[in-house]
């Protein structure tokens, strides 16, 4: 079993990362790469408006781009020391989103990062 990637909770590195960090625009997100030292691996921060939905939406949204970000980075994420931001835009969110659509989406915005 793999082990799950490490969730960014302090509300500083957030603003580190929009402030400092490389961006992406992607058609369903906006990603957020900020290079941290310490040896800890990748740790993703996943950020969901309240204009997507109510709370049972917004889960259902970042656990689509937990495992998403689990599939595409798999052991290449505990050899990068960075937090990863994701911001879900809430218009392209919607109940048909499936899997492969956001795993392509992702795919391009991480190649872009250089993280694939």
């Amino acid at each position: 079993m793999k082990k799950p990637l490490r969730s960014v909770k302090e509300s500083f590195v957030f603003s580190r990362a929009y402030k400092k960090g490389k961006s992406v625009v992607t058609s369903h997100a906006v990603l957020y790469l900020l290079p941290r030292k310490g040896g800890s691996g990748l740790s993703l921060g996943i950020t969901v408006s309240k204009k997507l939905g109510g709370a049972v939406e917004r889960n259902r949204v970042k656990r689509l781009v937990r495992e998403a970000t689990r599939l595409l980075l798999g052991e290449r994420a505990q050899t990068r020391d960075a937090a990863l931001i994701v911001v879900a835009r809430s218009r392209a969110f919607s109940k048909k989103m499936t899997m492969p659509r956001l795993r392509a989406v992702l795919e391009e915005g991480y190649r872009a990062l250089g993280l694939l």
